[in-house]
């Protein structure tokens, strides 16, 4: 088992057309998934996006049966640090 999270990311992506004119990209690491997702919530200004009543869709990679600290699925902290 990891003692530490090599990272978490956070890509934004303005795009035109397809084009990739602007990427901001957020990277945390450390030891506590869901605090490093709100973290990198707060550094990306996330909050200002979104807006009472909006839809939100988080996809959590759920690859094959194995615990989060093996890397194949997403840690449950990072989903909680989301919601």
């Amino acid at each position: 088992m990891l003692d530490h999270y090599p990272s978490i990311r956070y890509i934004e992506c303005n795009t035109t057309m397809g084009d990739m004119q602007d990427m901001d990209i957020y990277i945390d690491y450390g030891n506590n998934p869901g605090k490093m997702t709100i973290e990198l919530m707060k550094a990306a200004e996330v909050s200002k996006r979104i807006t009472p009543g909006m839809r939100v869709c988080i996809k959590p990679n759920l690859v094959v049966a194995r615990p989060a600290h093996a890397g194949a699925t997403t840690h449950p902290a990072l989903v909680a640090g989301i919601i």
